[in-house]
């Protein structure tokens, strides 16, 4: 177990995370193989936190989507957000670690957004 205030990943962990999440895995599935928080590695992988380490970092703004230049929720992350909630993790945890009001977290869970076609 890490000291109180010691930081829980090395160099190498949070490049590979950011190499990982960069590519394309997921963060439920990074979470899961470093015994970590959803969130946290979000937070990791986007540059919010151990951010004198380079790597890839991936926005927190994505801006993808055909149906709205301004989307902030890919239909990925409407997966992660509909597992996460199914769950029980809160709409309020969601949205902060998706930089998207809670409304747009119940969208996501109740099929509002994600559609591709």
């Amino acid at each position: 177990m890490a000291a109180l205030g010691a930081p829980m990943f090395n160099e190498t962990q949070v490049l590979e995370i950011r190499t990982a999440y960069a590519g394309g895995e997921t963060a439920p599935s990074l979470s899961r193989r470093f015994g970590s928080s959803v969130p946290t590695i979000l937070k990791i992988a986007r540059g919010q936190s151990y951010k004198a380490i380079g790597g890839p970092i991936v926005s927190t703004c994505k801006r993808i989507g055909h149906l709205n230049h301004k989307t902030q929720i890919t239909s990925a992350d409407v997966i992660q957000i509909r597992d996460a909630r199914s769950k029980g993790v809160k709409c309020k945890v969601l949205a902060n670690t998706n930089g998207v009001h809670a409304s747009n977290i119940s969208d996501a869970e109740n099929g509002k957004m994600g559609q591709t076609g």
